[in-house]
């Protein structure tokens, strides 16, 4: 009777010398990232979607600026043309309102005719809904949604359907796509009720899609970001200190104070995370959620009743109960 668990025994009992020679593969792969990937990046305008764009063009890889505003994506994909490198990729640009399938569809046609082929596709367009939980509106409801949800499963299944026509030449190839979740997927934060459900939606869709595609050698990751200096929590911030008694610096500088690393993420510390997921050494990792948070949700105090208020300040938030209106 064959042995069943043969090849597991023949891979467990390696030999150094062979190990050495996958991990100078492994080592090759890493090291061979020029120009090898070609990545559609939404919400690449600005923030940490350009700052992911960015430094995947300089390791070498060809992007596509994704973007809502169009001035935004033309400007970002003219400053990375103009880095004076050869090492570094090309960029081209497109508009795309990410709440809508076609614009996602569009994108990849962009991809494939500026670059050939498509090989990762990065949903990180998103949007924050800052509200007390008794005050969130249908309206507000539906445009988060719409954004955060269904632009992240429209923009999976626009990549599915390119990839399942590239693997018809290339079956033994590995596609990715990345998309953007939060700490917000794993805790609460008040006054982002609505943002963290959709971030927890959006945990739920990796998890699932990566399972049902994992057969078609296509991977399904996310990043989970943290309290990052940037366009979107300079926006929370703002929106929080509308209806507290202190000022936007104060509420921000509140948060990163509970950072255990002792400073606020920068945009490249999640790019640099987000180069692991998009180079070929994360081909066997599919349905994971890479925190980059600088150790937040280990021991965070946010959703304490008492850090709250000292978190916002007593003002107008004199318990979590009281309906107050948002300005």
């Amino acid at each position: 009777m064959p042995n069943e668990n043969l090849q597991t025994a023949h891979i467990a009992t390696q030999s150094w010398d062979q190990i050495a020679d996958l991990t100078n593969e492994t080592i090759d792969q890493l090291g061979q990232l020029k120009h090898c990937k070609n990545i559609v990046v939404t919400g690449s305008g600005q923030g940490i979607g350009f700052a992911i764009a960015l430094l995947a063009a300089k390791h070498g890889h060809n992007v596509v600026i994704a973007d809502l505003n169009e001035m935004l994506a033309e400007k970002a994909a003219a400053f990375i043309n103009s880095i004076d490198s050869p090492e570094t990729g090309k960029a081209t640009w497109v508009k795309m309102d990410t709440s809508k399938l076609s614009d996602h569809e569009l994108a990849v046609e962009k991809a494939v005719q500026a670059y050939g082929n498509l090989d990762v596709y990065l949903n990180v367009a998103g949007i924050d809904q800052v509200e007390l939980a008794g005050n969130i509106s249908e309206e507000h409801m539906d445009r988060i949604w719409s954004v955060n949800i269904k632009g992240t499963q429209f923009g999976m299944q626009a990549a599915h359907k390119q990839f399942m026509i590239q693997r018809q030449n290339n079956p033994s190839a590995i596609y990715k796509i990345i998309n953007t979740s939060s700490i917000a997927s794993l805790m609460a934060f008040p006054m982002l009720a609505e943002y963290c459900m959709t971030k927890s939606a959006v945990t739920s869709l990796t998890k699932n899609f990566a399972l049902e595609w994992a057969t078609d050698g296509i991977t399904v990751n996310e990043f989970n970001p943290g309290i990052v200096a940037g366009p979107m929590w300079n926006h929370i911030a703002s929106e929080m200190a509308a209806v507290t008694d202190k000022d936007q610096d104060t509420i921000f500088n509140g948060y990163v104070n509970n950072i255990p690393v002792g400073r606020a993420q920068l945009a490249l510390d999640v790019a640099q995370s987000v180069l692991f997921l998009i180079s070929s050494a994360s081909d066997y990792v599919t349905g994971n959620s890479l925190v980059t948070d600088g150790g937040v949700v280990l021991g965070s105090k946010f959703s304490h009743k008492t850090n709250f208020k000292n978190q916002l300040g007593d003002g107008h938030l004199q318990s979590f109960t009281e309906e107050i209106t948002v300005k």
